[in-house]
């Protein structure tokens, strides 16, 4: 009200950030059943016991390093990380290369969480045999400038980039005006008939995000655009970062590999709400652009990291061997029918249920840069 109207980056921002009221930093309980959303890692343990042996061979593909380190960005709760560092105590060399484990996070509630999952006391947990060191930081930049890991990396970002803020436009005969959002009676209510005093509204011209990310973009009255500014700058530093240190970023998420026009979403009790909708206690996500993602990444430089992908997340999991994994699970003596059956469940909606929606993409730097990167390449 003091200020005027906020662009729909300014909003995610706030409603997901805020130090007091941000829906990651207020709230505990956001993933699960319990929570407002579910992961891929929340689902089963295959998922996270695929991306170790992922790390695993990008560690082999440099030479297996005598040491190197991993980085989870917004890990939620901790169980991908969790079940990444169960996988990696079935590679001793590897295991006892880890140099640490950073994880960026900024919610207090989250770093707590993960550090229960990784079983972490005073800045330590065992991953197999070998003592490995464990620290948060806030941003990425503070966890590439950690003393223990200089060395190779390898970064991993699973349902990260939907939650980041992207900016909205409309092409107008004004040109391309940005949508924001204003206070104000809502022009219609939401799915449940609820009217909000939050409401979004065309700027009456281009903003100065407008000038500054499409300037003059030819584009038919009406057509939308969506653009993840930062995104595209994550993605950057990921490439320029990697680049110089060599290794490689696994993101997987849902998206497309083109342009985005609207796909901001409320999320709330695992269903759809409106995304203005109680500030704070609703889940925002968007669509993640890869193409825009794999620009970014190869405009970093020199030196960048190679962009691979994506690949839709059934491709990538079939091509990591979940199929073989799944068959020795439910051929384990002990494993109750019970167990079977979660672990047959949680195999059919990683590949079938979200197989196809969610995609698997890299940035790497490896000795020989024509390497093929396991699950993404042929």
């Amino acid at each position: 009200m003091a200020r005027g109207p906020m662009s729909v980056a300014d909003f995610m921002s706030q409603a997901l950030q805020h130090p007091k009221h941000g829906y990651y930093t207020a709230k505990k309980h956001v993933i699960g059943k319990k929570g407002d959303f579910t992961t891929s890692p929340e689902i089963s343990q295959l998922f996270g016991e695929l991306v170790g042996v992922w790390c695993v061979t990008i560690w082999e593909q440099l030479g297996k390093p005598p040491r190197i380190g991993v980085i989870e960005m917004g890990g939620g709760r901790g169980a991908l990380i969790k079940d990444v560092v169960r996988t990696f105590a079935s590679f001793p060399a590897f295991a006892a290369s880890l140099s640490g484990i950073a994880l960026v996070e900024t919610s207090d509630a989250m770093r707590g969480l993960q550090a229960e999952a990784l079983r972490a006391h005073d800045g330590f947990t065992r991953v197999g045999g070998a003592r490995v060191g464990v620290r948060w930081s806030p941003a990425l930049s503070e966890a590439w400038s950690a003393s223990s890991l200089r060395e190779p990396v390898v970064v991993i970002a699973q349902e990260l980039f939907d939650a980041l803020p992207v900016h909205q436009f409309e092409r107008t005969e004004r040109g391309w005006c940005e949508r924001l959002v204003t206070v104000g009676a809502a022009a219609e209510p939401d799915l449940d008939g609820l009217h909000h005093h939050l409401h979004f509204a065309l700027s009456p011209g281009p903003t100065p995000a407008a000038r500054l990310l499409l300037g003059d973009a030819p584009a038919e009255i009406g057509a939308r655009v969506e653009v993840g500014a930062v995104a595209a700058a994550l993605s950057q530093e990921l490439s320029a970062g990697i680049a110089q240190r060599g290794g490689a970023a696994l993101i997987v998420d849902y998206g497309s590999d083109g342009d985005v026009a609207d796909s901001l979403r409320g999320i709330r009790e695992h269903r759809f709400v409106h995304p203005l909708r109680e500030p704070g206690f609703v889940d925002l996500s968007v669509d993640v652009n890869f193409a825009d993602v794999r620009a970014a990444a190869q405009s970093a430089g020199p030196p960048f990291a190679r962009a691979v992908g994506p690949v839709p997340q059934a491709s990538f999991l079939r091509a990591m061997g979940i199929e073989h994994r799944v068959a020795a699970l439910l051929r384990q003596p002990h494993a109750s029918e019970a167990q079977k059956l979660a672990v047959f469940r949680g195999y059919k909606r990683l590949v079938e249920d979200m197989g196809a929606s969610y995609h698997v993409m890299a940035l790497a730097s490896l000795p020989d840069p024509f390497a093929k990167l396991a699950g993404l390449e042929p």
